[in-house]
């Protein structure tokens, strides 16, 4: 089948001037007064029907202008895209709108400019304002929407133009839990209807659940293109070891959430109310040894009962190698519903790690096991006087010949 997408060798370079005088001296003069700088430097990729895309990087390493280009909403400087069928994108918060339309408005002269005519976009109208779930801020200006509300309208409009490709850059983080939930399902039941997806996102676990292959882009260059866990394994690794170089130079940098502490500032539709180590290990210090049961409680719960929900468990050593991963979802165990109060447990009969310092991360996760809904860490501490070197106890026998 031929990609909805194929791109080849894009470069794009911006001209970067100290101020405004030197614009107008490169035209007298006919010589540069600017200072080039490169924002995608040869970058090749396709995307076939049904797939989706996932692209990584550091701020700043083109992820943005690469999503302009292939929405078309950029010219690059080099290389060639080729598209398939119609193309919708998300790139930034209220692009392509009036600030001074109404919200009917604005998704009339959106659905236009995706090419939809008149009487398609009368009959599109009532689905795309029932996804919004803005029934009641339609007539009002696009002023005075907050920017979850920019997103409910922007990603409304692009799912309901029936397009072939989106293009998405990571607005949906500005959306609450429930929209952001339904935008997820709604992206999951366009891949499976045949439609093809471009996304960039700093959530490597959205990533690997959501896409079968990923560009690592890296100061403008693909530095790995591939399957999706490959290629977000390889930018963990990397990111792990400058995240190691910069706590060398700088020690005090160092740290990991407290006990129990969330890592997600905000409450969202679910939470996780508490978790603790207990057993006989489990003091203040939460020391173990090789060997010893690890028993883990977690408590949390939900404003939202109807929704389904699992929990997730790694095990990450202090240098953010994670030793272990694995989920209700991942292990098909029902998921948890009905209810707005559960507790589980998470047992490890015999902890099978070396000495070392650890971090026990629980996690709700929504259905699918893409979105995480919330994450507690447990700290604690593998202890022993005499253990071979590693990270975990391999059961082994030696025969001499």
């Amino acid at each position: 089948m031929e990609p909805v997408l194929s791109a080849y060798q894009l470069t794009k370079v911006y001209r970067i001037y100290r101020n405004p005088r030197d614009r107008i001296k490169e035209i007298l003069f006919r010589r540069p007064y600017h200072e080039p700088m490169v924002a995608l430097d040869h970058v090749s990729l396709e995307v076939p029907p049904g797939a989706a895309l996932g692209v990584v990087g550091e701020n700043g390493a083109g992820k943005s202008t690469l999503l302009g280009i292939l929405a078309g909403v950029l010219k690059p400087t080099g290389g060639a895209v080729t598209r398939q069928g119609k193309v919708a994108s998300i790139l930034d918060l209220g692009g392509g709108f009036h600030s001074e339309f109404t919200g009917r408005q604005n998704i009339q002269m959106s659905a236009a400019m995706l090419g939809l005519g008149h009487k398609e976009i009368e009959n599109s109208l009532d689905r795309i304002i029932d996804f919004s779930e803005l029934h009641h801020f339609m007539d009002k200006p696009l002023k005075t929407y907050s920017a979850g509300m920019h997103i409910r309208l922007a990603f409304s409009v692009a799912v309901s133009v029936s397009p072939d490709l989106l293009v998405i850059d990571e607005v949906l983080a500005v959306g609450d839990a429930y929209f952001q939930k339904k935008c997820l399902d709604r992206l999951a039941d366009f891949l499976e209807n045949g439609g093809s997806i471009v996304f960039c996102s700093h959530s490597m676990y959205t990533v690997t659940q959501f896409c079968s292959q990923a560009l690592w882009l890296r100061q403008g260059r693909a530095q790995a293109m591939g399957d999706a866990r490959e290629v977000v394994a390889a930018y963990d690794d990397y990111t792990r070891e400058k995240t190691r170089r910069m706590e060398q130079k700088d020690p005090f940098s160092r740290g990991a959430p407290a006990e129990g502490r969330s890592e997600t500032p905000e409450r969202s539709a679910a939470w996780i109310e508490t978790c603790f180590l207990d057993g006989a290990h489990a003091g203040p210090d939460a020391l173990y040894r090789l060997g010893d049961e690890l028993l883990a409680t977690v408590r949390f719960r939900t404003f939202r009962p109807e929704w389904k929900y699992h929990l997730g468990a790694a095990i990450d050593r202090n240098d953010h190698l994670t030793c272990y991963a694995v989920s209700t979802l991942s292990e098909r165990l029902p998921c948890f519903s009905l209810n707005d109060a559960y507790e589980a447990t998470f047992r490890i009969p015999r902890l099978p790690l070396l000495r070392g310092n650890y971090f026990l991360k629980l996690f709700l996760l929504d259905e699918t096991g893409i979105r995480v809904l919330d994450t507690k860490t447990l700290p604690f501490t593998v202890v022993s006087e005499e253990e071979p070197w590693g990270v975990c106890y391999v059961p082994h026998e030696w025969k001499i010949h």
